[in-house]
């Protein structure tokens, strides 16, 4: 079983992140104690095929902020 930081550098992104993937689902893991969080590397191999195949990236993209219209008396 491997813990967030393992976890995290196996898949070269941050532990939070890996964090952020637990708490909504897309990777499974195992609470052996309440502020215990493992997961098993079949599970995190699994993960990580399925991303490679859906091609997603681990976080979404940022937005694109659009500079605000000028007015008129500027």
């Amino acid at each position: 079983m491997l813990t967030i930081a393992e976890a995290a550098l196996q898949l070269g992104i941050s532990p939070s992140s890996v964090r952020n993937l637990v708490a909504r689902g897309r990777l499974p893991s195992y609470r052996p104690l309440p502020r215990c969080i493992r997961i098993a590397p079949g599970d995190l191999a699994r993960f990580r095929e399925s991303v490679r195949s859906e091609g997603e990236p681990t976080q979404q993209p940022r937005a694109r902020l659009e500079p605000a219209p000028r007015l008129p008396w500027e």
